[in-house]
């Protein structure tokens, strides 16, 4: 397998966090909400110690089989959720929570999944977020089935409570008119 087929499942943003530098060999990474290892596999495959936790079973028997290919520690995916706080905390150079936010009930939920989420960082740690919102999108416009999605206002409340730094602008994409996807790089 060549090096470039090697990254076409991982998600198109976070590969720009590689190309940017910020993720380094030396870095302990954390994927939440790691399922099978879409965007795990890349990280554990080039040496890096891979962390991750999710609520499907399934999901973590086959990353648990994926991570052993790779030599690493199969018990460092866990089977629970994002509110379990099931990692270790001040541990992680980089964190990755692609495509879970927004399965949130609620705000108040919401806040605590992204608090769980930064509390697992290291100083100087950096969160990569990406999940549906409602930035960008019309207002009164159906565009999910989701319980909850964050907005602008939100984002920015719980980046000056954790006085997070943004390392790139909140960036949205709409997805074929049916959502809108906000990917966050935050700094602690």
């Amino acid at each position: 397998m060549n090096e470039l087929s090697q990254w076409s499942n991982v998600d198109i943003m976070l590969i720009d966090q590689v190309l940017k530098g910020r993720i380094q060999s030396q870095h302990t990474i954390c994927d939440v909400g790691c399922g099978s290892g879409r965007n795990a596999d890349i990280f554990m495959a080039k040496g890096h110690d891979v962390w991750g936790c999710d609520s499907n079973l399934s999901a973590i028997q086959n990353i648990r089989q994926l991570a052993k290919s790779y030599g690493v520690d199969e018990n460092n995916f866990k089977p629970l959720s994002i509110e379990e706080n099931p990692l270790p905390e001040n541990h992680f150079d980089f964190v990755i929570c692609n495509a879970v936010l927004h399965f949130c009930k609620h705000e108040e939920h919401f806040i605590e999944c992204f608090n769980s989420l930064w509390a697992l960082l290291k100083n100087d740690g950096i969160l990569f977020c990406r999940f549906a919102t409602k930035i960008g999108w019309p207002q009164n416009s159906p565009n999910h089935s989701f319980s909850f999605l964050a907005d602008r206002d939100l984002i920015i409340e719980l980046c000056s409570k954790h006085n997070a730094r943004m390392l790139d602008p909140i960036k949205t994409t709409i997805v074929d008119q049916s959502r809108t996807m906000t990917t966050l790089v935050l700094k602690k």
